[in-house]
């Protein structure tokens, strides 16, 4: 198997607060790998160390191979990584379509607003095709020309996930995507990081609701307290007490172990 994303002995200090630890852990490509940990536990942190939106006070990044560590999030991009925020990021005056040509500005060779008259030449062409075909797969085809801030939640969601598409990654990091999403919604997410990933994208996520997560991961990598604490397949992580510890507290854990092997 293909190692894709290594992070190597990462920290990040906040004045004198650790956020994150020497967390070190290898994302498989053509994988779900998912980080998890309680509230605080460094999550998002150590996405955007990872994204480029801060800078490790020590330790690296590596994608296929190559240091970015120092590199800005746009040149992270451009080397095949693109990621979703928890908190939604859309162009809300823009239309649907519009914001998912927004994410091809990084490829094209002519300025991005060529993209929205009715004149455009081939390049320009070629970009709108493009991004009707993501919204396609994300299933907003019939909301293309809809302005953005009239989607539903959960097809924001999957508006901002067809935007991080149309960079063409080769990793996808996802901070909370089903993060305020109803049941129903939570299933079609699944449904389509799954197509996703059968299409050949790797797959980074962080998320609260567990069993999404272990329904979709591969490999889980466990945060607390800034310091990676467990990895391992889904089934490990379930039964790890480190894990069960860091979520329910020492003595409901150590109660739940006495009865599970009783």
């Amino acid at each position: 198997m293909t190692t894709l994303l290594t992070v190597d002995s990462l920290s990040k200090s906040f004045r004198g607060v650790h956020a994150i630890r020497d967390a070190s852990f290898d994302v498989t490509a053509g994988k779900v790998h998912g980080i998890i940990g309680p509230n605080g536990a460094g999550k998002t942190t150590l996405f955007n160390l990872i994204s480029g939106l801060l800078e490790p006070t020590s330790g690296t990044v590596s994608l296929n191979g190559k240091d970015i560590s120092a590199l800005p999030p746009y040149a992270r991009t451009q080397l095949g990584m693109a990621r979703t925020f928890q908190n939604i990021r859309l162009f809300s005056e823009m239309t649907v379509i519009e914001n998912v040509l927004t994410g091809m500005h990084i490829q094209l060779h002519t300025p991005f607003w060529r993209t929205l008259v009715p004149f455009a030449g081939a390049e320009e062409k070629q970009a709108k095709a493009k991004a009707a075909e993501l919204l396609e797969l994300v299933g907003l085809a019939d909301k293309a020309l809809t302005r953005s801030a009239s989607l539903a939640y959960g097809e924001q969601r999957r508006l901002e996930i067809a935007r991080a598409l149309a960079s063409d990654p080769k990793i996808l990091l996802l901070d909370e995507p089903a993060a305020g999403m109803n049941p129903l919604e939570t299933q079609d997410l699944a449904v389509l990081l799954k197509k996703l990933n059968e299409r050949g994208i790797t797959l980074l996520l962080v998320e609260h609701d567990m069993r999404f997560v272990m329904d979709l991961c591969d490999q889980i990598t466990v945060l607390n307290f800034g310091k990676v604490i467990a990895e391992g397949e889904p089934a490990e992580i379930r039964s790890n007490s480190a894990v069960i510890e860091a979520y329910l507290g020492p003595k409901v854990a150590e109660r739940l172990l006495k009865e599970a092997s009783a």
